[in-house]
């Protein structure tokens, strides 16, 4: 120990880099060569290129994450990494290792571990959705949990549109998690809808928070285009109050508008939450209604 005026310093006596070793798994982090301003990688801590630092500044309502799969080394059984050793490329391994983001994925192993060991089972077979409940009652602020707003180009004047009793609510009223892309096709409600790529299963998901004009029954209207290329399982889940329950929707098929998931008692608000999870095709996300009976 080296004393300097006031201050005591401790001389390391081994020196660690910034840039390591990092494993191989079922999901990479990376950042596309062609196209540094990618939504979903753009972290904003910095990137180190070729020629020095890229300080990036986060876009409003864009949410950089890391898939529990990066985590996760490849044919392994009982063993996950977190930090800057985890399955990822140079460019986004420079943004990823800092402080904060390998608090959150030190979080996650521990707790996909502590699942695993509760259900006597390997991490990788850990429900993802039962892993973010237990971050999120620990306090863990889950990707899409932002006070920031959507994008500017998904931004309307009205995010609920009222037509008499009835509510419509646009898909820009909805908070994202994961990365999410503007459909080509036309819209029922508003200038876009969204749709996840075909990608990321089960990391990705959008929910709407609807407030009834009165108590009441209201039947719930769930707004998408349909192709044969759309899921035909997209899991759809409902809930008021402690009420929970969950609808799966064959988008490829609806009633010329989407599909009416159900009636249902709403005194105050609902959450609806359209996911990925097990999902085989595009899934897409329009928009809500509440139709007042």
């Amino acid at each position: 120990m080296k004393s300097i005026g006031r201050r005591n310093f401790i001389q390391a006596s081994a020196l660690g880099f910034a840039a390591s070793a990092t494993v191989r798994a079922d999901g990479l982090v990376f950042v596309p060569a062609k196209n540094l301003d990618e939504e979903w990688i753009e972290n904003k801590v910095d990137l180190h290129t070729k020629t020095g630092v890229r300080p990036k500044q986060l876009k409003p309502g864009i949410v950089p994450t890391i898939p529990f799969s990066a985590l996760v080394p490849k044919d392994s059984t009982n063993i996950l990494v977190a930090g800057r050793c985890v399955s990822s490329d140079r460019l986004a391994n420079s943004g990823l290792r800092v402080q904060a983001s390998c608090m959150a994925m030190g979080q996650a192993a521990g707790a996909a571990a502590a699942l695993a060991a509760q259900k006597n089972t390997t991490p990788h077979a850990v429900p993802l959705s039962e892993l973010k409940a237990l971050l999120k009652s620990h306090g863990a602020i889950m990707a899409g949990e932002s006070i920031y707003p959507m994008p500017a180009s998904f931004e309307q004047k009205t995010a609920a549109v009222k037509t008499g009793s009835d509510l419509l609510f646009d898909v820009s009223a909805a908070v994202a998690v994961g990365v999410w892309k503007k459909g080509n096709m036309s819209a029922t409600i508003g200038p876009k809808y969204l749709h996840d790529d075909n990608t990321g299963k089960g990391e990705k998901s959008v929910t709407f928070t609807v407030t009834a004009p009165e108590p009441g029954n209201y039947a719930i209207r769930f707004y998408y285009n349909t192709h044969k290329t759309r899921s035909s399982c997209t899991p759809v889940i409902v809930k008021i109050g402690e009420n929970v329950e969950t609808y799966s929707v064959n988008q490829r098929e609806s009633d010329g508008k989407g599909i009416v998931l159900g009636t249902f008692d709403i005194q105050d608000t609902a959450t609806v939450t359209v996911s990925n999870t097990g999902t085989d095709g595009h899934v897409i996300v329009d928009g809500l209604e509440l139709i007042k009976k």
